[in-house]
């Protein structure tokens, strides 16, 4: 006889042995009653592991890590734009002043760009937009244009 028979016939009669000693507590395999109550908890667990859905909130003001963000740390392009912008109305009108209005549009520039496709959240995005579409404005009335 086979190595794989002889484990299935001694299988066969241990089962037989158990269950002509404690007939009633012989189960091969889970009963109704207990398989519905795996399945039903295993559906709660499954429940509590799906991630929720983001809300507009979380979406406008959250980052990828569920911190709210507001107001950051200045960058250098934002610095930098911010003194060529105070330099540039401190200073008389002249080759300096044309030099420090260029500066300022392009760095002020640079941070809208940055924040409309890098910003963290929904919100920072719409605060390069607001800024991009300002800035270009400003540069059309200024020109003439």
């Amino acid at each position: 006889m086979p190595q794989s028979q002889k484990r299935c016939t001694s299988l066969v009669n241990l089962t037989s042995d158990i269950g002509a000693v404690m007939p009633d507590k012989l189960t091969l395999g889970f009963s109704r009653i207990s398989a519905r109550a795996m399945t039903t908890q295993l559906n709660r667990d499954s429940e509590q592991l799906q991630p929720k859905q983001p809300t507009l909130f979380d979406r406008i003001f959250r980052d990828s890590e569920g911190n709210i963000v507001i107001a950051q740390m200045p960058n250098l392009p934002i610095l930098l734009g911010s003194t060529a912008a105070l330099l540039q109305f401190v200073l008389p009108s002249g080759n300096l002043q044309t030099a420090f209005s260029l500066v300022a549009f392009g760095a002020l520039f640079t941070w809208a760009w940055q924040e409309l496709f890098e910003g963290v959240n929904y919100f920072r995005r719409s605060l390069g937009l607001i800024g991009l579409v300002t800035l270009i404005m400003l540069g059309l009335n200024l020109t003439g244009g």
